[in-house]
C-alpha cells in the first residue's frame, strides 16, 4: 500500500515519528506538492485545479492500494477529499499539537508536533 503526501510539507521535512508512523502502514510515500490556491479563485477555478490533481493521483495508484494524506487550503482540500472519497480513496489528515510562543516583537513562533494520522470522515 502507498501513501500519497499531498501537502506543503514533503516527507523529508516530516519528523522521524511521522515517518515511522507512516511506514508502519505504507510501503511507499510519494510527495505531490500542494498547489498555491489564490484567495481570488472562485469555485470553478477550485474545481478545475482539483480535476487536474485528481487525475494525477489516480494515475499513481488505484483506491484499494493508495491512501492520500491531504492538508492545505480549506475549500480546495474539501473539494479534493470529496472527489477522492467518491472514487474510493482513503483520505488522511495529520494531527499535531500546536505549540505557540508570542515573541516580543508581536510575531509568533509556532511548532507543530505530530501526533497521528486521522481518517477524514
Amino acid at each position: 500500500m502507498k501513501l500519497i503526501n499531498f501537502s506543503n510539507h514533503p516527507m523529508k521535512m516530516w519528523s522521524s515519528e511521522q515517518i515511522k508512523t507512516a511506514l508502519k502502514s505504507y510501503d511507499e510515500i510519494i510527495d505531490i506538492p500542494f498547489p498555491n490556491i489564490d484567495p481570488k479563485f472562485d469555485e470553478t477555478d477550485i474545481i478545475n485545479i482539483a480535476e487536474h490533481y485528481i487525475n494525477k493521483i489516480c494515475s499513481l495508484g488505484k483506491p484499494e492500494e493508495t491512501a492520500v494524506h491531504i492538508m492545505g487550503e480549506m475549500c480546495f482540500t474539501y473539494c479534493m477529499i470529496t472527489k477522492l472519497k467518491n472514487a474510493g480513496y482513503i483520505c488522511l489528515a495529520s494531527t499535531t499539537y500546536r505549540i505557540c510562543t508570542d515573541l516580543e516583537d508581536g510575531s509568533k513562533n509556532v511548532i507543530f508536533e505530530f501526533v497521528r494520522f486521522r481518517n477524514y470522515i
